[in-house]
């Protein structure tokens, strides 16, 4: 009984961490193409 709660408990943290690394992806792309996009921008004006 204890095992499978264990093998449940351990793809619960792997799933956790999966989508904690995912959206930390997920964020530093959109914090890259934010920052490219500003930097392409600010050659477009000056």
């Amino acid at each position: 009984m204890s095992g499978e709660r264990t093998v449940a408990a351990e793809i619960g943290c792997l799933s956790c961490l999966g989508l904690i690394v995912l959206l930390g992806a997920v964020l530093g792309v959109a914090w890259g193409l934010m920052i490219g996009l500003a930097h392409w921008i600010g050659g477009l004006f000056t």
